[in-house]
């Protein structure tokens, strides 16, 4: 089930609009995410224009606090290519999708472990650029402040959202 989607723009990783469902009533999920894309925004070539992937986040306590963000963000950077990747366990894991579309990021945070349920997760996000991208120029998009397009495009996010 998708908890969390963001838009941001690449070029600065600004949070453009973002939704969360009433499923993520507590953790830290805008702030990883708001990490994972000053990451990607910081290196351009671990996500490439038009490229669909998925990252995982795991919460297995093996990592210490001062080292927490460098170790997730050295564990995100490996895209999940496998099902076998994606094996069930005690472990606490989301996944993030992101779809780099026209210069945007468009994110999801999900629990769905079946690669099935990840294909929704992206169509999600297709349907997401396709409505953005129908709605904003890419000159606004390009000079938005952040979270610029919350109030107003927040309810076609949250109708989207499964």
């Amino acid at each position: 089930m998708i908890v969390y989607a963001v838009i941001a723009r690449s070029k600065d990783a600004a949070i453009l609009c973002e939704y969360s469902s009433e499923a993520l009533s507590s953790g830290n999920a805008p702030q990883v995410t708001a990490a994972l894309l000053e990451h990607l925004r910081s290196h351009p070539s671990i996500m490439q224009e038009g490229e669909l992937k998925t990252f995982r986040h795991r919460n297995d306590g093996s990592t210490s606090e001062e080292d927490f963000l460098s170790q997730f963000m050295q564990a995100c950077t490996v895209a999940i290519n496998t099902t076998e990747e994606l094996d069930p366990g005690a472990v606490e894991e989301h996944f993030f999708h992101l779809w780099h579309q026209d210069e945007v990021f468009y994110c999801c945070l999900s629990d769905d472990r079946d690669p099935k349920e990840q294909k929704v997760n992206f169509a999600f996000l297709q349907a997401l650029a396709h409505d953005f991208g129908g709605r904003y120029s890419k000159r606004r998009i390009r000079n938005a402040n952040s979270y610029a397009m919350d109030k107003e495009f927040l309810p076609m996010m949250r109708s989207t959202m499964h």
